[in-house]
């Protein structure tokens, strides 16, 4: 997860959503989990891959739901959907 920070800092998007996959299978439970996968669609929103953001997002609802990550999903999702005119 570390090392996906490091390469967001450097806008390199695709290595940073790389690692924060690769963080979030690493260990699946709901604590770490949800924020990889939360910042692994946020780079993906960054370089406008709505679609991919949202599947991210609602895995985190669907898998994760109590998670406190999964509290705030739906705005996520809504925001993703209309930024990537996503019905």
């Amino acid at each position: 997860g570390a090392i996906g920070d490091c390469y967001m800092e450097m806008k390199k998007l695709d290595e940073a959503i790389t690692y924060y996959l690769k963080a979030a299978e690493q260990n699946v439970n709901s604590f770490n989990t949800p924020v990889f996968l939360k910042k692994a669609a946020l780079a993906n929103e960054e370089k406008k891959s709505y679609p991919v953001a949202v599947q991210l997002y609602e895995r985190i609802k669907n898998e994760f739901p109590g998670s406190d990550i999964a509290q705030d999903m739906d705005k996520y999702i809504a925001r993703a959907k209309a930024l990537g005119n996503i019905e």
